[in-house]
């Protein structure tokens, strides 16, 4: 079985690799935060040029400034499919990272509990030695490890 302090180096890689999982995870998410916010300005956009557009229809706009209005609206409308796109494939890239974060996480607790659990053995077999010695220098007068 390994000791504490070789455990305590592989605990260390450990929790390195899930801060950078977890740092993966956060900067994913600002990046899709920042999409979503981004979708719905272009929802808001469309939405408002769309009004304008039905309004100048109403009104009677002349066929090329409705025409131009159109396009531009047909063109925000593709922008907000692209960017609802965009938002589903960083959403999925969201969804791996938090499952390698949360796999990294409980390995890294799993360590630390290992580590822990084996500290905890050490000094407990270290009480048992020097209660075994004191035994020993209590019976022969000698310290076990200076007898020889």
């Amino acid at each position: 079985m390994r000791n504490s302090k070789q455990l305590k180096t592989v605990q260390k890689v450990v929790a390195h690799r899930e801060c950078d999982a977890a740092k993966a995870l956060a900067d994913s998410q600002r990046q899709l935060d920042h999409r979503r916010a981004r979708l719905e300005e272009l929802k808001s956009f469309h939405d408002e040029y769309n009004l304008k557009l039905q309004q100048a229809a109403q009104t009677g706009v002349g066929a090329t400034r409705l025409r131009d209005h159109h396009a531009f609206v047909e063109r925000l409308h593709k922008a907000v499919v692209e960017q609802i796109r965009a938002v589903q494939q960083i959403e999925q890239v969201v969804e791996r990272q938090r499952g390698a974060w949360s796999n990294m996480y409980a390995r890294s607790k799993a360590v630390e509990d290992l580590v822990s659990r084996r500290e905890k053995q050490e000094r407990q077999d270290a009480v048992r030695h020097l209660e075994h010695d004191a035994e020993e220098i209590g019976r022969t007068g000698v310290k076990p490890s200076s007898r020889r």
